[in-house]
């Protein structure tokens, strides 16, 4: 895995899973996302309609998301 990224999105159709690589990538997950979502596999289950705006959110904070 590059760890030159801090986050890793896999596309499941409806739900994402948006996995922190980086310290940095799990600070901005507790610090932006609600703590009640869904996690497996070490990521953040994401609904399809909301991963758009997420990753948006992830890069205005000047961290790297890059697809599996």
């Amino acid at each position: 895995m590059d760890y030159d990224l801090d986050f890793s999105l896999a596309d499941f159709d409806t739900v994402t899973l948006l996995t922190p690589v980086t310290e940095a990538a799990a600070a901005w997950v507790a610090d932006h996302l609600p703590a009640g979502l869904i996690r497996w596999g070490g990521g953040i289950a994401i609904e399809a309609r909301n991963v758009s705006a997420i990753v948006q959110d992830i890069s205005q904070s000047g961290l790297r998301v890059e697809a599996s």
